[in-house]
């Protein structure tokens, strides 16, 4: 079942899926038996695409892989994860409800968004039929409402790393082009957070990617703004 004409079949995005995962997994967890519940999830995460309730009913991709591995027995956090990783579906959808289900859904969408800026498929405009700025919103809200210390500049590296046997476009290139597109994505977290103005572009461009960070920097200044002492 291809995936892209140039990024593969959804077993190739399956496998750099896992891979991601793993590295992710191994940042998060220190626990053997989570790390490879995830990988047991990021394996199986597709495969419910090649079923006939997914061909009919496509909106119940991932919904009916986590009803079929809860129903064959699968551990708990691995049907969930299945079930939940094509979340957020919108902006004001919520995310993940399970941190094993958040780190797929990040690892699947960050596949996706590296995938096709290494091949030169960029949302310009307002052409994105990729919805790749969607996917690329979704990971920067699980960071920040899961507060991971994970740096935008490790996902890059990463996914760039998993990507690189499909790639065309220089890596170099490639990774100036994902960081800018994920600091407009951070910009707007930040406004969609109800921060004033000054707080945003202050936090900004004291340095971004490392998104707890950056929320408790915003928090902060928010309070101080507030002291009789700010004005002086």
């Amino acid at each position: 079942l291809t995936f892209h004409r140039e990024l593969g079949s959804y077993v190739d995005k399956s496998e750099r899926v896992t891979a991601l995962v793993k590295s992710l997994a191994e940042r998060l967890s220190s626990d053997p038996a989570h790390i490879q519940d995830a990988i047991q999830a990021a394996q199986v995460c597709k495969c419910d695409l090649v079923t006939l309730m997914v061909g009919e009913f496509p909106e119940l991709q991932g919904v009916m892989g986590g009803e079929y591995l809860k129903h064959e027995g699968a551990p708990t956090a691995v049907w969930q994860a299945v079930k939940e990783h094509y979340q957020p579906i919108s902006a004001e959808a919520p995310i993940p409800a399970t941190p094993m289900g958040s780190l797929l859904a990040v690892a699947d969408k960050l596949d996706t968004v590296a995938g096709c800026f290494a091949i030169g498929q960029i949302p310009s405009g307002s052409k994105d039929p990729l919805a790749l700025r969607r996917a690329g919103q979704g990971i920067i809200r699980i960071l920040w409402e899961r507060d991971w210390n994970l740096t935008i500049e490790t996902l890059v590296d990463l996914s760039l790393a998993v990507v690189k046997a499909k790639a065309t476009k220089p890596e170099a290139e490639t990774r100036e082009a994902l960081l800018a597109f994920f600091r407009d994505r951070v910009a707007y977290q930040l406004e969609t957070g109800g921060y004033p103005g000054p707080v945003r572009r202050s936090a900004l461009v004291t340095g971004w990617t490392n998104l707890a960070d950056l929320k408790a920097r915003c928090v902060a200044l928010s309070a101080f703004a507030e002291d009789a002492r700010f004005a002086s």
